[in-house]
This record gives C-alpha cells, structure tokens and sequence, in this order.
C-alpha cells in the first residue's frame, strides 16, 4: 500500500520485506536497549524501520498523533457500536454471539484476527460509564491477566484509582460524544507513554531524530477543537482526513481497514522463540516479582501453544519484564 502511495505521488520508496527471522534475530537487542519494561512487541518493527531510514538520513517524521487526534482507532466507533449491541435481544447475545466470537482462538488472516479479537473486546464491556468501557478495551486488566497474577485485589485496587482519576477529567467531555472523552484519555495517557515513548526508544537505539507533524502545538490544539463528528462518524474514522485527501491519494489506500504494527510475536512464541521464553520466563523470575503466579503464567502459555487462545500481547510482556529482571541480576 505505501507503494502504491509512493507510486502515485511519485516519490521515492525503500521498501523491506521483513520476515520472522528478522525479528526474532533484532528482539534481545530491542530488549536489551530497554531503559524498563516495556510491553508493546511494535517497538521491534519499530526499531527496525529507524535502523533504515538512518542508513540515509539522520532525521525523519513519524505520523504518531494522528489516531488520537483524528479519530483512528476502532474503539473510537466500539462506544457507538457497544450501544446498538446492547439493543439487541439478550438470548441472542448471550446464547449466539458471544459463544460464537468466544470459540475463535484465531482467524485466518491478520486483518480477520484483529477483527476476531476487537468483538472480543467489545462483548467484554460490562459498563453504561466510557472511560471504564474504554481502560476494558484496553485490557488493563483482562481474564488472562487476572490468571496469572498473585494478588488481583492489589491490581484492581490500582486499576480503580486510574479509572476514578480518568473519570474526574475526562469523564465530562462527552458534549461531542463519547469518543471524545476517549480520545482526550489517550492524548494524555496512551499517546506519551506507549507510541511516543517507543519511537523515541527505538530512534534513540540508532542515533535518529524523529519529528511529529501532527504534535505540532498549533495542529493538535486544532484538531482537539474540531467537533467529534468531523473525525468519527457513520463508521468511518479520521473522516476530515480521508476527506481532505479524497482525490489525492489512491482510495485503496484511504479505504483499507487499519492495520497495527505490532510484531507477530505470538506466532514466533509458537515456534523458534518459545526456546529463548522459556529460558527467560522462569518460574524465581516470575515469582520475584511479587505479584505473578507461574501456575498460571504455565496454564497461558499452554492455552496459547494449543491454539485454545491467542496471548501473544501477554506473552510479550512476560518476556519483556523477565528480561529485564535477568539484566538487573547479572548488573549485581
């Protein structure tokens, strides 16, 4: 697809076809490289495309910003879609659907999978308030998680003390719909301390500077003034920014489903990683923690192998503070 983009702007393009074993031979580096835990496996690709783009140049300009300022991400239209659910009958709920989406471990395809895994999510909300529909969606604390933690009570205590301090700011901007409490939350929490802070990780890695357009003081307070409905409305997400470029850019490319960038970790975690997982996610640096179970951290990693779930998120943190915790130990 940026291909085609490159191809129809006429602009130059590199493209790099990764494969598993470009990522499996970069993660210790990645991990390595990591200040603290960090728990989101599309800080490898990440890395990977800034190591590129510093073969020719020593800036570059990221597009970070624009999903929270514009209205990208799904659960964006998931608090409109969770209210049409909920109209319908419960039986059908309850007996059809959710059993249904539940079944599927996986879905052929990675857009079907991440598609398998949003209705997940939104079955899940159990709650009339967004800003606790919205932290559920995020999966804070999820099923799987409460599996392998020791204490639930001391994490849903922490958990609580986030939604109440989320409620009390965002919790009132709700005059543009819920999506706008939404994204207010994710400009002040998801976008600095998750997709900022893995660009600036992964540059950092490889002497890149990296510049944000859309964080542009002017730009963003513009876009947090723009009515809800000119970023997410009728299905659509970033609405203002497909229009502007309708005509401009190939509509294959302004029509196709959103893609994440996260790197196929559960899969690899299927095959050649799960040696280096197990040698990292043991059972005294899981229980050094404190606060994890190894029955259960076994019991997901079991589901996940047998394809009965897919826990490759879950995983992935695992192994990230696991690892963490082996590199603090040999610093002794």
């Amino acid at each position: 697809h940026a291909e085609a983009v490159a191809q129809h702007l006429g602009t130059e393009h590199v493209s790099w076809r990764l494969t598993t074993k470009d990522v499996a031979a970069v993660l210790p580096e990645v991990l390595d490289h990591a200040p603290e835990p960090f728990a989101d496996s599309s800080i490898v690709p990440t890395t990977l495309v800034c190591r590129l783009a510093r073969r020719e140049t020593t800036v570059a300009l990221s597009g970070d910003g624009a999903d929270e300022l514009f209205g990208g991400y799904w659960r964006y239209l998931a608090h409109a879609a969770l209210r049409g659910y909920r109209r319908l009958p419960g039986f059908l709920r309850r007996r059809v659907i959710e059993p249904a989406l539940l079944r599927q471990a996986s879905s052929k395809g990675a857009a079907g999978a991440d598609r398998v895994r949003q209705w997940r999510k939104l079955i899940r909300a159990d709650s009339d308030d967004v800003i606790e529909n919205h932290l559920a969606w995020a999966r804070i604390l999820s099923p799987e998680a409460e599996e392998i933690l020791s204490d639930t009570e001391r994490l849903r205590a922490i958990v609580s003390g986030i939604v109440r301090q989320a409620k009390a700011d965002f919790g009132g901007l709700t005059d543009g719909g819920d999506a706008a409490a939404a994204q207010a939350f994710d400009v002040q929490y998801g976008l600095p301390c998750d997709m900022l802070h893995k660009v600036d990780q992964a540059s950092m890695s490889c002497s890149l500077e990296v510049r944000v357009p859309f964080l542009d003081v002017e730009a963003a307070a513009g876009a947090l003034a723009m009515p809800s409905t000119w970023k997410v409305d009728r299905g659509m997400r970033k609405r203002i920014l497909v229009d502007a470029y309708r005509g401009r850019l190939p509509d294959s490319a302004l029509d196709r489903p959103k893609r994440g960038f996260e790197a196929p970790f559960g899969e690899l975690v299927r095959g050649r990683l799960l040696g280096m997982f197990r040698d990292v996610v043991t059972r005294e640096r899981v229980e050094a923690t404190g606060m994890l179970r190894y029955s259960g951290v076994e019991a997901v990693l079991s589901s996940h192998l047998n394809r009965t779930g897919e826990h490759g998120d879950l995983l992935f943190a695992l192994l990230a503070l696991c690892w963490w915790i082996r590199r603090a130990d040999r610093r002794r």
